[in-house]
């Protein structure tokens, strides 16, 4: 392959070993590979010739060779497997029911989409940029190897596929076994192909401009039995590139022509016999065109909400669909399902209805977000309403989210919006009533009537060291009754979360504060919670927000609040508190449950914690509370399969805390007893 498309393999013998490590190495006449994955073979293979052959700087040109190899390694699976780049008949062999039935793409395709992510993002930078001169590992990474590999697919595509083969073995003939660099490529190319070409190496190189045609309008009409199109195209970003146009008759015949795309506009006439049924610019995807709905008329493309599934069509909106039902008390048995629709991260939205064979109540939510361009690259807008279960909510906000890297911390998140709820008059107070304590018969209705308008603030900062790692979060609620509110009130609050060292085991603190500013109370669903997250957070997971969702007997528990857990059977709430909470963690690998269920538990952890609080309460007698235990945590990443439809994901979490005593328990009962609660989350 290498000896056809570039230059004969010059030296005497090539050894490919198997490596120890991950990935591979090359050198010249020797690579080391983990594995024997074609792929990897090849593009190992292919370091021979670039940079062993032709002889890259490789920390000032990167592209020059990881790009190359990439790029051939790309054309030789493609050639040999078809647009797959793989030997997709095997693959869906050894593929489980779920990984056979999802959509996926192709390996160009998902190249394709992580580089324009990157190249959509505020942290762009250009290819040609000098190694250790990229902001982060990941910027380095698109950019030497798949930038660099879609380059030159792009150039392959500018000049024609002859012609591209014909530069690639001129460029090995008149420099093997020599220093090479742009300027000597480029001059290679333009030799060859006879034409200018810096406006392309320049744009793709040295620039960080994004392409984006649009197909603005298409006239027909006919005359003396022929039919004239005329395509008019507007280029709506920086980025140029010669850009194809594909116009299908009713007869099925397909024409092609090129516009050059220089121009912020330009025609392309087409005389057809049959008349013209669609036109599509840029029909194979050749150009790294941003944003592909306005290249011709809306696809719609609706598949099943399969679990796990990262598939985006660029040249299509997705619909996905799925059943869903629940359970409470109220209700009885929920049915109903949602549809969600996107197009990449942008116009997301989302339709639910659900129906209570019970109460007879029809529920649905509707929700939309979509970048704020205008604002800056880093800002959604959103906005959501729905009736949910005996009560009414809209919301809208703006988030902005950024930082100095796009792959890992620090990064500052700010949200600011608008939130309106109300309990339904007559419907809303049977789904309210929360069982603390059946033994007791301890209940609280947990949601008040009442409309509350809120302007709310929320602030999210995640710095980290080189062996710690942080979460600061704060907020503030402002509610007047001058917004037609039936309360009047303020509400700041402030989380700090740190863990040492790394990982899952260590030390983890946490440390809340939260207080009301009222004259009068504030409704209930927004006062703080000693045993964990008030009504307002559990009204967002469906599993809790009504009575009866989950049985009281179990001990759910979800964080937040004071999050002392051994008075999750106490209805303790106020207007401010100073909470503390402490882990300590220690990993192992025990034999608990046999082998199958320890395997499907993943890694186990042992947990000593303490949680300490200090309150301004409403219905207790004491303003300070403690309790201590221990916890066993089971966190495991499940295997890609069918049975994560029913898990929310692959990564899961199980939590039992033990919190066998507290400072202030119930009357007859003991400070030092057995209790339990559970979760899917970490407590801290």
């Amino acid at each position: 392959w290498l000896s056809a498309k570039f230059g004969r393999y010059p030296y005497p013998q090539l050894t490919v070993a198997h490596g120890l490590l991950g990935g591979g190495m090359e050198y010249p006449m020797l690579v080391m590979n983990a594995s024997e994955r074609e792929s990897l073979i090849l593009h190992e293979v292919g370091h021979i010739y670039f940079f062993g052959i032709l002889a890259n700087n490789e920390w000032k040109e990167a592209w020059l060779d990881e790009g190359f190899t990439t790029f051939q390694t790309r054309w030789y699976m493609e050639t040999k497997y078809g647009k797959w780049g793989q030997d997709r008949e095997t693959s869906l062999k050894q593929a489980n029911w779920l990984q056979r039935h999802r959509p996926s793409k192709t390996r160009r395709e998902r190249r394709r989409d992580s580089a324009l992510a990157f190249m959509n993002s505020d942290h762009n930078e250009p290819i040609s940029r000098i190694s250790y001169r990229f902001n982060e590992p990941l910027a380095y990474s698109v950019n030497a190897y798949t930038k660099g590999s879609l380059l030159l697919d792009m150039l392959k595509y500018v000049v024609g596929d002859s012609t591209f083969e014909k530069i690639c073995r001129a460029y090995f003939d008149r420099w093997a076994f020599k220093h090479v660099n742009e300027e000597r490529f480029k001059n290679v190319c333009e030799d060859v192909s006879g034409r200018e070409l810096d406006w392309f190496f320049n744009q793709w190189l040295h620039d960080t401009v994004t392409v984006d045609y649009a197909l603005a309008d298409v006239g027909k009409h006919k005359v003396k039995g022929n039919w004239y199109t005329e395509v008019s195209i507007l280029r709506k970003d920086r980025g140029k590139m010669p850009v194809e146009v594909e116009l299908t008759t009713e007869s099925g015949e397909t024409f092609l022509k090129r516009w050059h795309g220089m121009h912020e506009s330009g025609k392309v006439l087409f005389q057809t016999t049959s008349k013209p049924r669609r036109v599509l610019l840029d029909p194979n995807d050749a150009v790294l065109d941003k944003y592909r709905l306005n290249n011709g008329p809306l696809k719609l493309e609706v598949v099943f909400d399969y679990p796990n599934m990262s598939y985006n069509p660029r040249d299509a909106y997705l619909i996905t669909w799925r059943p869903s039902g629940w359970y409470n008390s109220v209700d009885k048995l929920r049915i109903g399902g949602r549809l969600k629709g996107r197009y990449g991260a942008s116009r997301n939205a989302g339709l639910g209805a659900w129906y209570g064979v019970d109460s007879k109540e029809l529920d649905a939510r509707f929700t939309y977000s979509n970048p704020i361009t205008p604002l800056g690259p880093n800002i959604r807008g959103a906005a959501g309403i729905q009736k949910m279960e005996g009560r009414f909510e809209v919301d809208a906000h703006l988030a902005y989210s950024g930082g100095k890297f796009i792959a890992h911390p620090p990064k500052h998140r700010f949200w600011v919006g608008f939130n309106h709820s109300r309990l339904l008059e007559g419907k809303g107070d049977r789904y309210t009533i929360r069982e603390f304590d059946q033994k007791t018969d301890t209940t609280l209705t947990t949601w008040e009537e009442g409309v509350v308008n809120n302007l709310y603030f929320r602030y999210n900062y995640d710095p980290r060291g080189l062996n710690w790692f942080s979460n600061l979060s704060a907020g503030l609620d402002i509610v007047l009754d001058d917004w037609t509110s039936d309360f009047d009130y303020r509400r700041a609050f402030a989380e700090l979360r740190f863990w040492l060292p790394k990982n899952d085991e260590g030390v983890f603190l946490r440390f809340y504060t939260a207080k009301v500013f009222s004259s009068e109370r504030a409704p209930l669903q927004d006062l703080v919670f000693l045993e964990g997250a008030n009504p307002r957070e559990r009204f967002k997971r469906f599993y809790l927000r009504s009575d009866g969702a989950l049985p009281e007997e179990l001990h759910y528990h979800l964080p937040g609040g004071g999050n002392v857990r051994g008075y999750y059977n106490q209805p303790i709430f106020g207007d401010q508190i100073v909470a503390l909470n402490l882990e300590l963690r220690n990993t192992f690998r025990p034999q608990l449950f046999g082998k199958r269920l320890d395997k499907f538990l993943g890694e186990t952890s042992l947990v000593a914690f303490v949680d300490l609080a200090s309150m301004e309460f409403i219905g207790s007698q004491n303003d300070f509370f403690a309790g201590a235990g221990l916890g066993l945590r089971f966190q495991n990443v499940l295997p890609d399969n069918w049975y994560t439809l029913f898990t929310g994901g692959r990564h899961v979490t199980l939590r039992l805390d033990f919190p066998i005593w507290i400072d202030d328990p119930l009357p007859n009962e003991n400070a030092v007893r057995f209790r339990w609660v559970f979760g899917f989350e970490q407590a801290i």
